[in-house]
């Protein structure tokens, strides 16, 4: 009996602590699965911005990611406070997204999740703070400076005016950075740079407005090429409100220059990228391009940013208009040219053609009427102005279009020897009151060459460039005392179109179905190199007499190929070249290239053609007044020759379709583009001298070299 209670006590025990045991690992093994939110308890955001957020648990409970089925907001005014600022949550897997609209520091969000698992595990919650910064918005000015001409030594010249916007808080402005353009230099010839506040919104500076710091003056970096004016501003200084007026406020700046600078001088600013920026949001204390905190890696808002407009991946700089010295008189009578603009590509033409080369502008000093009497030019392509001109004669280019027109009177035909051609007898008297090359007084003309039927047509084709070497193959006179003035071209050589013979005579029947100018080539261009005609690409059709209009939708041309279109949304317009239409493909054009077009063909896939329609396009009309028609004999659509230039897609300033090569400096672009091998050494000397020409250190070395 005793030994059965013995053995009945001990049983006891040992069932209790069995009992214990059992409740101690339950407890653990429940402990071990608690459910507990693990996201950052900040984050932040940007007005404008989108933004998303991911709220997460330790993911120990369950096989979820998150470990939660539901979260919810503590309170219903949670979920509202969210609304308010563009911003909602997905109950399910616990995401915040939207695009915040307004600002807030530290806003306040308790959010609890829990598991579906049948009450075993206790829900948990956190209080999730919120903070949205404001934003600046950046544009140019509603009054933003035009182009105008100024006196030497005048002072608060409107150069840009930009608007800022504050939008959701206020926004204090610690930096700006400006860069000049133009043939003046900035460092030398500027006096000083100010800052405005355009309290009466302008564009210039009124009485009552004042600037905001001292004046500063540009500095030279990037080697030499660039000149820079930096702008800091101190606390409270250039302060947005983004309560008044909308948060907007325009900015002016103003150059005073000094008396010294040079007649003639350009200038121009520019605000190029969004960098050139410093900004403080005055509530949530963010800078712009710092970092935004909190959250990482649950979400995606990492950095401040500035809203530029317009947006765009390549941040197009902001512009103000350019300045130009007024002219003064010179110590001597004198006589400025000017080359008329020329295309950057060369410019086919056919034997028997007569085509515009060289346009060039002449103006005079404040003071002196000049008399142009004489112009001696070369010509350096590989062809022989003697032999295969048969004429060469010099326009008054009366509409200053840089075309040649019907009604251009021909000024004198010049006397050709060798690669010299020679106009004497120009006798046109140039008058500019005002010293500069906008003056109406300014006189425009053409130089065109006649070629002869018999060019021969080689690989690659005879080329001809005419150029006026120096101002010494000029001939002046001041006309109230007949003497010689001195002439100051604006660059050392003009130069003209580099014009290419590489179609002989059109030997067809009858040439055309009526008298006006009618189709004789058709080239496609590869804009986008990927070898197949394709959008963007660009045919040059040449006709066969030179046009003063080319207007034309797709339903003036002919495709007699079945199938064959030059894609939805094709544009037409005139080319660089005097006698041609740029014709840039639409959607999903079909042309075949591939072999010749034989006329009358329509099977399917066969080489294409065009030509005009029967339908006379009258948008097409030649430079004697006559409207287009169509060939003989519908033109082969054929590949065009690889150009040796460096070419880069999206430009329409050639007829191509592609970019000109050009090497841009400051606000001007320097001829650098030819097409053959035997231009690449002069290519290269153009470049030196371009850069040398726009290049304010270069430009000092020059001046003193002749001041030698």
């Amino acid at each position: 009996m005793k030994r059965s209670k013995i053995f009945f006590g001990v049983s006891i025990l040992i069932s209790f602590a069995m009992i214990i045991a059992v409740l101690y690992f339950e407890q653990n093994i429940r402990a071990a699965g608690s459910l507990e939110i693990t996201t950052t308890a900040i984050d932040e955001g940007q007005v404008n911005q989108p933004y998303f957020y991911k709220m997460q648990t330790n993911g120990d409970v369950t096989s979820q990611d998150d470990g939660a089925d539901s979260w919810q907001f503590v309170t219903p005014t949670n979920a509202e406070m969210l609304t308010n600022y563009g911003l909602s949550i997905d109950f399910h897997d616990g995401y915040i997204t939207g695009t915040s609209i307004k600002s807030v520091l530290n806003l306040p969000v308790t959010i609890s999740c829990e598991i579906d698992s049948g009450g075993e595990f206790s829900p948990d919650q956190k209080t999730y703070y919120l903070t949205i910064a404001g934003i600046l918005r950046f544009d140019s000015g509603p009054h933003n400076p035009t182009d105008s001409t100024v006196m030497k030594g005048q002072s608060r010249v409107p150069a840009i005016q930009l608007q800022v916007q504050a939008i959701g808080e206020d926004i204090e402005i610690s930096r700006l950075k400006f860069y000049g353009l133009g043939t003046g230099s900035d460092s030398n010839d500027i006096k000083e740079v100010n800052v405005f506040l355009d309290l009466d919104n302008n564009g210039a500076v009124s009485p009552g407005e004042v600037p905001l710091i001292p004046a500063v003056t540009y500095s030279t970096e990037e080697g030499f090429l660039n000149s820079v004016v930096t702008m800091s501003f101190g606390s409270n200084i250039l302060r947005i409100d983004s309560s008044v007026n909308n948060g907007i406020r325009n900015i002016l700046i103003t150059y005073d220059f000094y008396p010294t600078v040079e007649a003639n001088r350009t200038f121009r600013i520019a605000f190029e990228k969004p960098t050139d920026i410093d900004y403080t949001t005055l509530t949530t204390s963010k800078t712009y391009s710092g970092a935004l905190g909190g959250g990482n890696p649950y979400t995606s808002n990492n950095q401040m940013t500035v809203e530029w407009k317009p947006n765009s991946a390549d941040y197009p700089p902001y512009k103000g208009g350019i300045i130009t010295i007024s002219g003064d008189t010179p110590s001597v009578p004198t006589l400025f040219m000017a080359n008329g603009g020329i295309s950057s590509e060369s410019i086919y033409v056919r034997a028997g053609d007569e085509t515009m080369t060289l346009p060039f502008f002449c103006w005079a000093d404040t003071s002196h009427t000049i008399r142009l009497e004489k112009v001696i030019i070369t010509d350096s392509g590989s062809g022989d102005a003697a032999s295969h001109l048969e004429y060469a004669k010099i326009y008054l280019d009366i509409d200053k279009s840089g075309t040649l027109n019907s009604g251009d009177p021909e000024i004198v035909t010049g006397s050709i020897v060798g690669d010299q051609i020679t106009f004497s007898g120009i006798n046109r008297n140039v008058t500019t009151p005002s010293g500069l090359f906008t003056d109406a007084g300014t006189l425009y003309f053409l130089i065109a060459y006649k070629f002869k039927t018999t060019v021969p047509i080689l690989t690659p084709p005879l080329t001809f460039q005419a150029y006026l070497p120096s101002a010494t193959c000029v001939t002046a006179k001041e006309i109230s005392f007949n003497t010689t003035v001195e002439v100051k071209p604006d660059t050392p050589s003009l130069y003209g179109n580099l014009l290419a013979v590489n179609q002989g005579v059109d030997t067809s029947s009858s040439g055309g179905t009526t008298s006006g100018p009618y189709p004789i080539k058709a080239q496609w261009f590869d804009v986008d190199t990927n070898h197949v005609p394709s959008q963007g690409d660009t045919i040059l059709l040449t006709f066969d007499t030179n046009l003063s209009q080319a207007v034309a939708t797709a339903d003036n041309f002919l495709l007699p190929v079945l199938g064959d279109a030059l894609g939805a949304g094709a544009t037409f317009g005139q080319a660089a070249a005097s006698n041609g239409m740029k014709i840039t493909l639409g959607v999903q054009p079909i042309i075949q290239v591939n072999g010749t077009y034989v006329n009358g063909t329509h099977t399917y896939g066969s080489p294409s053609g065009i030509n005009v329609k029967d339908t006379l396009a009258v948008g097409i009309v030649s430079i004697y007044g006559l409207t287009a028609g169509p060939a003989v004999n519908t033109v082969d659509v054929e590949s065009a020759p690889v150009s040796y230039s460096s070419s880069s897609s999206g430009s329409s300033g050639s007829d191509t379709g592609t970019s000109s090569s050009s090497s841009v400096i400051g606000d001007k672009a320097c001829l650098i583009s030819r097409t053959f091998n035997e231009n690449i050494f002069f290519t290269y000397l153009r470049i030196f001298r371009d850069f040398a020409l726009e290049n304010n250190f270069c430009r000092k070395l020059i001046q003193l070299y002749y001041a030698l």
